[in-house]
């Protein structure tokens, strides 16, 4: 259990967080998830929420440090990776985006995210009959996942 300070826990910031975050009132959601993390450090999705609330900012290199800090202190979590991957491809790496994909397919071979975001980096490089291979696979997971159609 995080500790308590004036009568608020750690989960108490990060719930703050996450309804700030769903107003899209993105500065005061990672304030909020900074003091999550500061009650509670070793709380992997707080650093996950932070990393998202950044992301939506456009602040992508700070976002990705906030989920390599959820990798580290969850790495069987297959949504950091995804997540990761996702970032790193806005970055214009996808490479390096897909090499995390991968990571999230090991431990989730069924993420549905993981398969269509590993393809369309592979799209992004130039690798269209292993692209297909991902976007068939989401699809026969979910036949109904518009994504994998686009």
């Amino acid at each position: 259990m995080a500790l308590a300070v004036g009568g608020a826990d750690a989960m108490t910031y990060n719930n703050k967080g996450s309804a700030l975050d769903g107003l899209k009132r993105y500065q005061e959601a990672v304030e909020c998830y900074d003091r999550a993390i500061e009650l509670d450090p070793t709380c992997a999705s707080f650093h996950g929420n932070k990393g998202l609330a950044l992301e939506h900012l456009g602040r992508l290199k700070e976002a990705l440090e906030s989920i390599g800090k959820a990798i580290q202190l969850e790495p069987m979590e297959h949504e950091h990776y995804v997540f990761g991957g996702s970032i790193i491809a806005k970055l214009g790496e996808h490479e390096r985006a897909i090499i995390c994909f991968d990571k999230a397919l090991f431990i989730e071979p069924s993420s549905k995210q993981a398969l269509i975001r590993k393809g369309k980096s592979l799209v992004e490089t130039q690798n269209a009959s292993e692209a297909i291979q991902c976007f068939t696979e989401a699809i026969e997971i979910d036949p109904h996942n518009v994504e994998a159609f686009e």
